[in-house]
């Protein structure tokens, strides 16, 4: 579990072509904010002029995924947040549309005129790009990638199978 207790907490993966996807991913972790005011990333994997790839985020308790490239910056809110409180999120990319779920249930499909996150930028969980003002403040568990856009069954199984461990 990454803590998020000191302000410049932050797991760092270099870049790797197993986990770098041009159209099509589903992305999925549990996570707990102690702090819900500004913006604090829960994962960002984004090219070094931050104009291409995919981040998930809170900003100011809402829980926010976007998808871009140079041309275009598709953001999609899932849903409101509390601090002290476990959620399992997760948002598929297929193409054309972002889907956002909160604890399995499918809470925003935004379509995408044009996007891409294909990047050989290095994927930050708990932060962006290791800026600190922005480092999520709390815990992350069970992260996990896919280059595939998971269904909307997949996800709520997903949710199912772990829900009890974070206690919903």
């Amino acid at each position: 579990v990454f803590s998020g207790v000191f302000a410049n907490d932050a797991v760092v993966i270099p870049h790797n072509d197993s986990v770098n996807t041009a159209s099509i991913l589903t992305f999925v972790t549990w996570f707990n904010a102690s702090n819900t005011s500004g913006n604090k990333y829960i994962v960002t994997k984004v090219n070094s002029a931050n104009n291409r790839g995919f981040s998930m985020f809170i900003q100011d308790n809402n829980l926010k995924v976007t998808v871009g490239d140079s041309t275009t910056s598709n953001i999609v809110t899932l849903g409101t947040v509390n601090t002290n409180t476990w959620y399992q999120s997760a948002f598929t990319y297929d193409g054309t549309r972002i889907r956002g779920y909160l604890n399995g249930t499918n809470t925003a499909i935004s379509p995408v005129s044009t996007a891409n996150t294909d990047t050989s930028g290095t994927m930050y969980i708990g932060s962006t790009n290791g800026f600190r003002p922005n480092t999520f403040q709390g815990k992350i568990a069970l992260v996990e990638m896919f280059n595939k856009k998971m269904t909307d069954s997949e996800i709520l199984k997903a949710f199912n199978n772990y829900r009890r461990r974070f206690g919903i």
